[in-house]
């Protein structure tokens, strides 16, 4: 069994929290780091970025990168069917555009990623 040791009621309640920082909560955090390090000896180092599931693993990273590469009133293109909170809570409430590409079984079809430009 692997413990993260938590000392005094504020550690505690910070560790619970959804948004204790952008790469999680730093004590786990580096626990994580030097386990993997230590069971899986990577060739290089690396880096460890927890997150409190998909929700805020797309908030934080798909977010960050789309307002480093994007302005208001860009479109982004996406399978005509997609994950809806990606839309609804990260794209249109940044004033970014959506257009939905057709798909069929095996994946975006190539004349209809063609004729959306």
């Amino acid at each position: 069994m692997c413990v993260v040791t938590c000392i005094g009621t504020q550690q505690v309640a910070a560790a619970q929290q959804y948004s204790v920082t952008l790469r999680g909560y730093p004590a786990l955090q580096q626990w994580v780091k030097k386990h993997t390090w230590a069971m899986h000896s990577p060739p290089a180092d690396h880096d460890v970025v927890i997150t409190s599931g998909s929700n805020h693993t797309i908030e934080a990273r798909r977010a960050m990168i789309m307002s480093l590469l994007m302005d208001k009133g860009d479109t982004i293109l996406c399978e005509e069917f997609t994950y809806p909170h990606m839309i609804e809570s990260l794209v249109m409430p940044k004033g970014y555009n959506v257009k939905g590409i057709a798909t069929d079984r095996d994946g975006i079809i190539p004349e209809a990623l063609q004729h959306s430009f």
